[in-house]
């Protein structure tokens, strides 16, 4: 039985294939999406014949281009950003198509000013707080989880625009999950090291084996960040047993392509027609 907070895939799928935020309550006034393999072959996305990523590791313009159209989402408008596994967040202030340099994250309460990231077992993450009309998308791999970035995401929505912990909003989309995480001592001491007694709630051990719960461990961090329990949800998936519906970079090496996670304040027809868009 799935808890109350966790949504299988079928229950999010909608548009252009992918899952969408939009049978959560708790992200009214966020329009949201997690591209999945079904969305590569729809619309413009499916007469993309490049590789998702450039020689220099950064996502390929005409593939992003080619998802928004997919996804319904203004490329114009779009902030993405040059992941490092860090923690930095960057905020967004302005709705055009920028790169924001090296950073895990993007914040914003500009309406229809899509933020996005790109994962292949990576945690995708947003945040959104109602109140003050905020948001944030982050990309959360080990490295980012356990240095505790929904923790910095949090500290920039209070920041920027005053959002208290308790009213913000957290979902964790697809990443691999604990099933499949085989990880080393260094992971399993950094995993130590930034939860302490509760590491035994992240880091799962069977067969001699230690395994990482991602999901899990973005969770206590949410928490330790003052989100209220309720208010973090999640798909229950593993994106290297989905092998029909995600891709896996663990599962398929460098063969593996990139999907994005986007989202935006969703904007209100008169606002539409003033923006021209």
């Amino acid at each position: 039985m799935i808890p109350e907070n966790e949504f299988a895939p079928q229950e999010l799928a909608g548009e252009a294939g992918a899952l969408w935020l939009d049978s959560v309550p708790a992200f009214d006034g966020v329009k949201a999406a997690f591209a999945t393999k079904e969305t590569l072959r729809q619309g413009a996305a499916a007469s993309f014949e490049g590789k998702p990523l450039d020689g220099d590791g950064r996502i390929n313009e005409e593939y992003v281009a080619r998802l928004c159209a997919t996804l319904g989402f203004p490329y114009g408008r779009l902030a993405t950003c040059r992941q490092v596994h860090g923690t930095e967040i960057c905020r967004v202030a302005v709705a055009e198509r920028r790169w924001c340099g090296e950073c895990d994250g993007l914040a914003t309460d500009v309406v229809n000013a899509p933020l996005a990231v790109f994962t292949a077992d990576c945690v995708p993450i947003v945040m959104w707080a109602a109140r003050p009309g905020a948001l944030a998308v982050l990309h959360a791999g080990w490295r980012g989880t356990l240095a505790k970035i929904v923790g910095a995401g949090v500290s920039r929505l209070e920041k920027f625009w005053a959002a208290r912990a308790e009213e913000v909003a957290v979902f964790l989309g697809p990443a691999v999950g604990p099933c499949c995480y085989d990880v080393g001592d260094d992971v399993a001491r950094a995993a130590e090291a930034a939860f302490g007694k509760r590491a035994g709630q992240v880091l799962l051990e069977e067969g001699g084996k230690r395994r990482l719960d991602l999901h899990r461990a973005n969770e206590l961090a949410a928490q330790e960040a003052g989100v209220l329990p309720e208010n973090v949800y999640r798909v229950a998936t593993c994106t290297f047993c989905e092998e029909e519906l995600l891709e896996s970079r663990r599962r398929d090496g460098n063969a593996a392509g990139r999907l994005m996670a986007i989202a935006a304040l969703a904007a209100t027809e008169a606002e539409d027609r003033g923006n021209g868009v």
